[in-house]
């Protein structure tokens, strides 16, 4: 409901002809758990290990607002919550260990979940992870093989105490508003966890800069990037990326990362990247964008990378197919002079585009090059 309230609910559709009030099976709202705020991210829907059908959703942000209702946070936590689909239930609560008093700006604000994404990471059809962003930089990884859902709990340190897959020191404790990417590496059977910080739900002013990264959940946590390859973006009528001589602090790093700084100083990642075909896309949003909160028009602009997933690197061929290029490198990015709030990739009959939703334009589109040598089918729309 984003900040039209501080709830959940389920419609039952099967019949839109009879769609009644009677057709609400279930409110979820800060009533049933104070915890819940202003959530902005969509419930993730699966079977899961307990042999139920879930929905997973977070408690979002600002739980500690003083509304008319006082149902108020006290810890400012940030939670997920795991509702049976048909009841409404409350199946299991999985919290986060940072709140008020963990405020990195000193401003004892409340923390909060972004979007989570669930994976079947063993292939047996049900669900047993969650990986999940807050609002403080953290990234959790919740191990939900158990077929005792009050088992359930973070991959590290305690229920009572957890510790996150990644610390939020590693991306100097800025926010994770989007849901992450996750996807099985190419050379081992970890599972690859791509996300980046940024956001534009409030007015907070950040001094340090934002980061895309993408980490190998491996056996322990990483709390610095110092075990992650470097790269950076640099500009020159396009973007390029680079590969960083850094020495890791690894002999075999867990993962890559980019400081958006330089150029990209100021700028962060709000819409979850695109992963397809090995082609992995992102939008950096300009930070000059008005917050969701400010009724000023926003000013900012956005820019399209695109890269190799399990490397950071450049693709062997660039997507811009219209673009001119500045070099003889491959153009990994491009500026789209336009606040981008969505996009997505879409199939005709002459090839593939890239469609954005922005501020000044109602509709962006930008040719893509196919994916090369792709088989298979690779896209489908409902008739």
């Amino acid at each position: 409901m984003r900040l039209g309230g501080q709830g959940f609910y389920a419609l039952d559709v099967t019949d839109p002809a009879q769609f009644s009030a009677s057709s609400v099976l279930w409110e979820f709202t800060d009533e049933q758990d104070k915890d819940l705020g202003f959530s902005y991210a969509k419930p993730a829907v699966g079977l899961f290990e307990n042999g139920a059908s879930l929905a997973v959703f977070s408690n979002g942000y600002n739980n500690t607002w003083q509304n008319d209702d006082a149902h108020v946070s006290t810890t400012g936590a940030a939670a997920l919550y795991l509702v049976d689909i048909e009841s409404g239930k409350l199946v299991r609560k999985l919290t986060g260990a940072a709140g008020l008093a963990n405020d990195p700006l000193g401003q004892d604000r409340p923390n909060g979940f972004a979007e989570p994404v669930i994976v079947d990471a063993d292939g047996n059809g049900m669900i047993d992870r969650i990986y999940v962003g807050d609002f403080f930089g953290h990234l959790y990884a919740y191990d939900l093989t158990d077929k005792n859902p009050q088992q359930w709990g973070s991959f590290f340190g305690s229920n009572t105490s957890p510790l996150p897959l990644v610390a939020g020191a590693a991306v100097n404790y800025n926010p994770i508003t989007i849901r992450p990417v996750v996807t099985r590496g190419q050379l081992n059977d970890e599972l690859l966890i791509v996300y980046g910080t940024g956001e534009s739900v409030t007015d907070s002013v950040y001094t340090t800069p934002n980061t895309m990264l993408a980490v190998y959940h491996g056996a322990n946590p990483v709390t610095t990037l110092n075990d992650l390859k470097q790269r950076k973006l640099e500009y020159n009528g396009g973007w390029y990326i680079t590969d960083q001589a850094k020495p890791t602090a690894s002999t075999d790093p867990k993962g890559w990362y980019f400081t958006l700084e330089s150029k990209t100083r100021d700028m962060g990642i709000v819409i979850s990247p695109l992963l397809r075909l090995g082609e992995l896309i992102w939008v950096i949003r300009d930070g000059s964008t008005a917050a969701a909160a400010s009724c000023t028009q926003s000013s900012g602009e956005s820019h399209i990378i695109a890269m190799n997933p399990y490397t950071g690197l450049s693709l062997s061929k660039s997507i811009f197919a219209a673009e001119k290029m500045t070099s003889t490198r491959i153009l990994d990015g491009i500026n789209v002079g336009d606040d981008l709030k969505s996009f997505d990739i879409l199939k005709t009959k002459d090839g593939e585009v890239i469609v954005g939703g922005g501020l000044q334009e109602a509709q962006v589109v930008i040719e893509k090059t196919p994916v090369p040598n792709a088989v298979g089918r690779q896209s489908w729309r409902p008739l």
